[in-house]
């Protein structure tokens, strides 16, 4: 990513102290469960260059998909038709 360990590392201990994610789960009315999730993250171009979409495969088929962005963890993910799950 072209990014220094140590600025990933000092950029995820600043937002856990300063900053504040949301997820809220809604249902539609024919079932589908839908997972939101915002980054209350107030340094977009670090942010921006710091973002991942990751889709994991398994014998050709898509298992899973996460996204990291500005942490060292992946703070969501899903499967889907399965189930998503977030860390705030």
């Amino acid at each position: 990513m072209g990014v220094k360990t140590q600025r990933i590392v000092a950029a995820n201990y600043i937002y856990e102290l300063s900053s504040f994610c949301t997820s809220s789960v809604a249902q539609e009315l024919d079932g589908t469960v839908l997972l939101f999730r915002n980054l209350d993250f107030d340094a977009p171009d670090l942010l921006k260059n710091t973002s991942f979409v990751g889709e994991f495969y398994r014998g050709g088929k898509k298992i899973y998909t996460s996204i990291l962005s500005g942490s060292l963890v992946f703070g969501t993910g899903l499967k889907e038709n399965k189930f998503a799950i977030s860390f705030n």
